[in-house]
């Protein structure tokens, strides 16, 4: 089940435990160091998105936050990877909007090729500022869906 929130403490406090350890999963390439610092920044603005959340016998197991046309972050907790979880997630805030715009680490391959099959093409590539690694930024329109 897919809803949106406006999280209490204990949401956010899982909604965080999920965004720190699938980041520290997927971008290794980063450094621990740099999510570590970033922890209590997000904290303060993932509730200032639009969150969906994804549900599994009343128990938080992703989500993705949008602002504007932004796709901020879309996390899926390990254990429930690969069931359609993050897909479910993305074709519900398709939904809403014409477009979307998200941006990528190259290195996270995964997640490239996740939003590729969705229908997100790379417009451009730069080296994000904070980190110095390569970043693409993707694009859905629905117009160009076929």
């Amino acid at each position: 089940m897919i809803k949106r929130v406006d999280p209490n403490e204990e949401e956010l406090d899982q909604l965080m435990e999920i965004w720190l350890n699938a980041n520290l999963e997927a971008h290794a390439f980063v450094g621990k160091e740099y999510w570590l610092a970033k922890e209590e920044n997000v904290r303060k603005l993932l509730p200032q998105a639009m969150l969906y959340v994804a549900f599994s016998k009343q128990k938080i197991v992703g989500f993705i936050g949008i602002s504007d046309v932004y796709i901020a972050g879309l996390f899926v907790e390990h254990s429930f990877r690969k069931q359609g979880i993050g897909k479910a997630l993305l074709e519900y805030v398709k939904q809403l909007s014409d477009q979307l715009t998200v941006h990528v680490y190259k290195e996270n391959e995964q997640a490239v090729r996740f939003y590729s099959k969705n229908g997100f093409r790379v417009i451009q590539e730069a080296n994000e500022v904070e980190t110095g690694v390569t970043e693409f930024t993707m694009v859905w329109n629905r117009e160009e869906e076929g």
